[in-house]
C-alpha cells in the first residue's frame, strides 16, 4: 500500500488465537503414526515367531527386521522408546 504521503506502509499484522488444539500441534509433534505403531507390534511378534528371540534381546537385529514395514524413517534410538513407553 502507498500512504498518504507516498511512503510504502505494510499491512497491520492481525494476531490470531490459537485454539487448544493448535496450541498441542506446536508442543506436541507424533513421530509414529498409529500405522506405524501397529507395524511395530506385529513386527516384535512376527520376530519372536520367526527367530525365536525376544526382540527386546537384539534391538540390532529388530531394528533391521522391523525398519522395512514403517513408513517413518527413525532412528534405532526413537524405536527403543517408543518400545518402552507406551
Amino acid at each position: 500500500k502507498v500512504g498518504e504521503e507516498g511512503l510504502a506502509t505494510t499491512p497491520a499484522v492481525e494476531e490470531v488465537k490459537k485454539t487448544g488444539e493448535d496450541a498441542k500441534k506446536q508442543l506436541f509433534q507424533r513421530l509414529f503414526s498409529e500405522d506405524d505403531e501397529i507395524a511395530l507390534l506385529k513386527g516384535m511378534l512376527d520376530y519372536s515367531a520367526k527367530k525365536g528371540a525376544d526382540p527386546c534381546a537384539d534391538m540390532n537385529a529388530f531394528y533391521n527386521f522391523v525398519k522395512k514395514s514403517i513408513h517413518t524413517d527413525v532412528t534405532k534410538a526413537q524405536m527403543m522408546d517408543k518400545i518402552r513407553s507406551p
